[in-house]
């Protein structure tokens, strides 16, 4: 007996050591600690507090059920994508897009093992739920009987934002995190240093997975992991967005949501309690104001301590700054940096206060722009024209266009978009679509016309096929934050959405050979953005299918593969064109022309909708 004791003694001491070196193995970059102090350090930098996500618990995001229900939820990006859920019993059930362009090998395996969920009873599957991080990230492993994870560590080069799904410590699976902050993690890598492989399909899911983030768990020395005393049995189950037959087994429901409508196919905000900024557009242009932004550097001024009415009276304050140091000695660290809070339902407290920074080289380092719900920003300098946050991106002129998209059909006139397209970022989508347009320069046929039927029209493959106005109240505070018809981002409104057929669509090389679409450095959408459209089963996130944004759209973060602006001088004619399709006045699809920009000094047409 006592023999058998020593020996269970043993066994208890090489359990503990593995479960003691399993976990400083996984999740150590995630850590509290870790995550924490980067929040910390980046706060100081402008003297505000550490985030909600990284110091405290956040309230739980008020989600209606019947309004969840009737938002459209986007399916899947074509061949690129399939689901999978995870079944958290009692506690509800998690959807997953899986991002096969973001990391296709690792997309297999998650796939591998929700197709083996499916197929085998729900009691052997040894996926769990082991670390809470109330409202910040939930971790787990995802695991299946003869599914063996990836050894290899490919990514998309691509911020993490919320809602993702990436594997822990930096490894390649099977130990998972979902992030659950409320926008994108630039503490985690700019761009991230693991793997992302999938991300939340709906808002609902998302509320399920900040209810298991709170569940109670043993309280943790300081900087330790929140670690479940009993980890949560998770069963993985392959889900079809689209119910492509024969793709799975049959107990996955063939009509399970249906496409989104709205822009990129968005079901969730990836920006939460973001809205338009009005703030920056009402500076002046020496400001060099950047909405939804924050910038850091060493405080030269606590806003604590300064608090202004504007962001245009902020910026003055730093020039004043400035200019009064400059005044006491030659070459001072007078304020080149500002930051001010104007939404004062998300700052709280900090509400109308005006930062005042210095930085040795603001544009020398990585920076994010358009991802802060709160903060407005601006410096002294204005940004490069390349920047690679895409800070110094100007509005596309007429004169700036690399290629036209000409639309024909309409009931009373003509329209053509002058694109500009992005020379960083979006380097897979320029080389297709210029190399086309050269074609049509050197005496080569249209390649819109290489159609023989379709969705578009005329035997063309390329057409405009839907519009959608922007709402009043698109990204006011004055209403709900959220995607549903009432709300501050309705999905399905304030877009063009178009393809582009064979001249956008990758090549089976680009379609094959992964990761794929998504490029570095992203940007965000703001009117007159266009990015590929990633909502049907025709289209992927690297094309053909495009849209056109009508209005900023921060709610979407960097999700979208931005390829290039139509000139501010036919945004008009495409907001007439909106509403008229809205009137029953133009009937969809309506044919494009890809064509090459005129030679300089000859002119441009005008845009118009009568």
């Amino acid at each position: 007996v006592m023999g058998a004791g020593r020996w269970l003694g043993v066994v208890w001491a090489v359990a503990l050591v593995l479960y003691v070196a399993f976990m400083s193995s996984y999740g150590d970059s995630l850590s509290p600690r870790a995550v924490t102090a980067r929040a910390i350090a980046r706060a100081q930098s402008h003297g505000s507090r550490p985030t909600a996500a990284a110091s405290a618990p956040a309230r739980e995001p008020a989600v209606d059920p019947s309004l969840v229900a009737g938002i459209p939820i986007r399916a899947s990006p074509g061949a690129l994508a399939r689901g999978l859920e995870l079944d958290c019993g009692i506690h509800g059930t998690i959807r997953l897009f899986i991002r096969a362009d973001w990391a296709r090998v690792h997309a297999a395996y998650a796939q591998a093992v929700g197709r083996a969920g499916s197929e085998s009873n729900a009691t052997t599957s040894s996926s769990q739920v082991y670390r809470l991080e109330p409202t910040f990230l939930i971790q787990g492993r995802l695991l299946a009987q003869g599914v063996r994870p990836e050894g290899a560590k490919p990514r998309a080069p691509k911020m993490m934002e919320r809602g993702e799904v990436g594997w822990a410590g930096g490894g390649s699976g099977p130990d998972f995190f979902i992030y659950l902050g409320s926008g994108p993690a630039g503490w985690l890598g700019n761009p991230h240093e693991g793997t992302i492989w999938a991300e939340v399909a709906d808002e609902a899911s998302m509320a399920t997975a900040h209810r298991i983030s709170r569940l109670p768990v043993p309280e943790p020395k300081p900087g330790q992991m929140h670690i479940l005393k009993t980890p949560l049995h998770v069963t993985p189950r392959t889900w079809l967005p689209r119910g492509e037959p024969g793709d799975a087994p049959a107990v996955v429901p063939p009509d399970a949501w249906s496409p989104a409508t709205g822009p990129g196919g968005s079901a969730i905000l990836k920006v939460e309690g973001a809205s338009v900024d009005t703030a920056a557009k009402s500076c002046p242009a020496e400001c060099h104001a950047l909405s939804h932004t924050e910038l850091h550097g060493s405080v030269v001024k606590w806003g604590s301590n300064l608090h202004t009415d504007t962001a245009a009276e902020c910026c003055a304050e730093c020039s004043k700054h400035r200019q009064e140091a400059e005044a006491l000695q030659a070459g001072a660290k007078g304020c080149n940096v500002w930051v001010w809070c104007g939404v004062a339902k998300l700052c709280g407290k900090q509400h109308r206060e005006c930062w005042l920074k210095h930085h040795w080289d603001i544009w020398h380092e990585p920076i994010s722009v358009g991802t802060s719900a709160r903060w407005t920003t601006g410096t002294a300098m204005p940004a490069p024209a390349n920047h690679s946050s895409g800070a110094g991106r100007r509005l596309a002129t007429r004169t700036d266009a690399d290629l036209i998209l000409h639309v024909m059909g309409l009931a009373h006139s003509t329209l053509s978009l002058h694109v500009r397209m992005r020379d960083d970022g979006a380097s897979r989508a320029r080389a297709r679509l210029l190399t086309a347009v050269e074609a049509v320069r050197g005496g080569g046929a249209d390649p819109c016309t290489h159609a023989t039927g379709g969705a578009a029209a005329q035997g063309r493959s390329c057409a405009i096929l839907g519009a959608a106005s922007t709402p009043a109240t698109w990204g006011s505070t004055a209403v709900e934050d959220g995607l549903g018809p009432s709300e501050r981002w309705p999905a399905g409104r304030a877009f063009v959405r178009g393809t582009l057929g064979p001249a956008g669509t990758p090549a089976a090389a680009e379609a094959t050979e992964g990761p794929v679409a998504t490029e570095w450095p992203q940007a965000t959408v703001r009117r007159g953005s266009v990015a590929w459209w990633a909502s049907s089963a025709e289209s992927t996130p690297d094309g053909p299918e495009f849209f056109v944004a009508l209005a900023d759209m921060p709610h979407l973060g960097m999700s979208c593969n931005v390829w290039g602006d139509v000139a501010e001088e036919d945004m008009q004619a495409l907001d007439e064109l909106a509403k008229a399709v809205e009137a029953g006045m133009e009937r969809m699809p309506l044919p494009i022309s890809l064509l090459p920009p005129p030679a300089p000094g000859a002119g441009a047409g005008r845009s118009q909708i009568h």
